[in-house]
């Protein structure tokens, strides 16, 4: 059983109505590195990418006045802040390695997923 992690984005659209738009980060399971989704269209291909385009679309932790367009969410609605998100993340760097194992056991897509320059198994198909 695992865990999946989302960026999520509230905002008025141009009728004044609420959106809600959520953006699967990856998925953390039992045993298991984290693994990432990768998106070619928002130029995320690996740890470092997400790391960047999280610090771009999260407010500033340290102002806690500051009104809160994103979030980082877990499936189960729970909130976390970057440092909290990557402290739990980082964790998991020692255990099993999705894209390694998927080579070994023949599950992998290497059209679609892969290692990043840190190690980190990245998928740009959906998953959950």
């Amino acid at each position: 059983m695992g865990t999946n992690y989302y960026l999520k984005h509230e905002y008025c659209g141009p009728e004044g109505e609420e959106i809600t738009e959520k953006i699967h980060i990856g998925k953390n399971s039992g045993g298991w590195q984290f693994i990432f989704r990768g998106y070619k269209f928002r130029n995320i291909f690996s740890k470092s990418d997400w790391e960047k385009y999280l610090s771009r679309s999260l407010p500033d932790p340290n102002k806690k006045e500051e009104w809160r367009e994103a979030t980082i969410v877990d499936e189960y609605g729970n909130l976390f802040s970057r440092n909290e998100f990557w402290d739990r993340i980082n964790l998991d760097k020692n255990l099993l390695n999705h894209y390694e194992e998927g080579v070994k056991k023949g599950w992998v897509d290497k059209e679609s997923d892969f290692l990043d320059e840190d190690g980190w198994a990245v998928s740009l198909r959906e998953f959950s």
